[in-house]
């Protein structure tokens, strides 16, 4: 035992400001089912939606959603999987939760409901660990507008935005977004179509909304505002029902860019974040992100751009962003550091309006991983979830996905160590940390003998009563320094 503690002291001194993985690696039911490729976090981390818009659980095809529930250190399955309505659905390709988890909007952009590729939502509601679909399905105006390529939902489940990148309202494939709120279980329109501004501006490649639902982002990956095809992103305001748009449209630097193809905005809508996975700047196609702030109505960049590392990286595929814009997530699905096509995330905190990056890059495990091509960060800015969507970790193309507590990359105390204590010790549901006045409390994690983690709090009062009876080690951290001890659960 006296080994095993000195063991986890020492990986603790290491991983103690690093990124540490929550569980085990979640995979795909089946070869070819590319789980992963789209993840959605609940507020506080603990819930996660993760889609396989290849799976055949309906079909071949039909695309699939499971919702995970992080207890104990464990993912465990929340209710039914939820499977596209046919054959070549490929449901899934884009999903999205509320901030307590307990609503799902899933994206098919092949359905067929409205017309060949029409393309339509579904959303959810976790009804006693039950999936039941809330109001009507929302399909697509037209036969092949592909509505559903991007979704996202408000904090409270209420409004639902959804792009559909080749509709042809404005001329072909100049693509729109619509917007829909839960009215007593019919999901209506909120204003008007937010329309591309020209033929395959591909209006709708990517959209988010903020916590209330009142503003929305929008990326025209294909727009030619600057050059032929950088694209751009416009960002709109619900006033009185009507879309109106906030500051200037952003446009990327150069042909070609991709310049929208992931975007992510803050909690209150005043900080997105823009990736553009095809941009030169380090190299052909390393990408590139910027990040943005609304000052008085006027889009202004927050410190540098942020370049993948190599030529062919595609940086910016896929962000993440907490809820306060602080902390931001960057996949690279392309990058090679850990074998061809492994891809990796980078994570950066902004440090007086500078990008610098935090913790080690987390690398994919093996070559054609692609990992980074899915990507979540909690609003709480403290759990991050990617998927490798060609691992095959389950079989060729399973998909595979990993979450993170990152919360100790955000939190640099001394490392002098102090005394604290745990009553009762031994201890069977709950146990008490007292701590010294004079010690301000970050936070409280608790580990098995292997060096998982398994729980996180900012409480002192401890429910232990979902662990099994052994050995843990309390590893707590305040302001003041950090300490590590024994906890026995009888």
């Amino acid at each position: 035992m006296i080994k095993s503690i000195c063991i986890l002291i020492c990986c603790l001194s290491i991983t103690s400001y690093s990124q540490i993985q929550l569980g085990e690696a979640l995979y795909g039911e089946a070869a070819e089912d590319e789980f992963g490729v789209s993840i959605s976090l609940s507020d506080n981390g603990s819930i996660m939606a993760v889609s396989a818009i290849y799976n055949d659980g309906n079909g071949t095809d039909s695309g699939q959603v499971r919702i995970f529930h992080n207890t104990g250190g464990s993912w465990d399955q929340i209710g039914q999987d939820i499977y596209g309505q046919h054959a070549g659905d490929a449901s899934g390709m884009s999903v999205s939760v509320n901030g307590d988890g307990s609503i799902v909007a899933i994206g098919a952009r092949w359905n067929d409901g409205n017309g060949n590729d029409s393309g339509h939502v579904r959303v959810y509601q976790n009804n006693n660990n039950t999936w039941v679909q809330i109001g009507q399905d929302i399909d697509g105006e037209s036969p092949g507008d592909q509505s559903g390529m991007s979704i996202s939902l408000s904090a409270d489940g209420s409004i639902v935005a959804i792009g559909a990148w080749l509709n042809g309202g404005n001329g072909p494939h100049s693509g729109h977004v619509r917007v829909f709120g839960n009215n007593a279980g019919i999901w209506t329109q909120i204003g008007e179509d937010i329309d591309g501004q020209n033929s395959r501006d591909s209006c709708g490649r990517t959209v988010v909304l903020n916590a209330t639902g009142n503003i929305v982002a929008v990326g025209s990956t294909g727009n030619t505002a600057n050059t032929d095809g950088n694209g751009e992103v416009r960002v709109f305001q619900n006033i009185g029902g009507s879309w109106t748009q906030i500051g200037q449209k952003i446009v990327g630097d150069a042909s070609n860019d991709d310049f929208g193809y992931a975007i992510k905005l803050s909690s209150d809508g005043n900080i997105i974040a823009i990736g553009a996975q095809a941009n030169d700047g380090n190299g052909t196609a390393s990408g590139q992100v910027k990040i943005y702030r609304n000052s008085s109505g006027t889009w202004t960049q927050i410190g540098q751009d942020i370049f993948g590392d190599a030529p062919g990286d595609r940086a910016g595929f896929a962000l993440g962003l907490s809820g306060d814009g602080s902390i931001l997530a960057v996949g690279a699905p392309f990058n090679n550091n850990n074998g061809q096509y492994a891809g990796h995330v980078k994570l950066y905190a902004n440090n007086n309006d500078t990008w610098e990056q935090i913790g080690e890059d987390i690398e994919g495990e093996a070559s054609d991983d692609h990992s980074g091509l899915g990507l979540s960060i909690n609003r709480e800015g403290t759990t991050l979830a990617i998927g490798s969507t060609y691992s095959n970790g389950n079989g060729y193309k399973s998909g595979q996905v990993r979450v993170f507590d990152i919360s100790g990359l955000l939190h640099t105390p001394s490392k002098i160590p102090f005394q604290y204590a745990i009553y009762p010790n031994p201890a069977s549901t709950h146990c008490i940390v007292q701590l010294a006045p004079t010690n301000t409390l970050h936070d409280i994690r608790i580990f098995n003998t292997n060096g998982q983690l398994l729980k996180t709090t900012k409480t002192t009062n401890l429910n232990i009563a979902d662990l099994s009876s052994g050995t843990y080690f309390v590893h707590v951290r305040s302001e003041q320094g950090e300490a590590i001890q024994e906890l026995i659960v009888d």
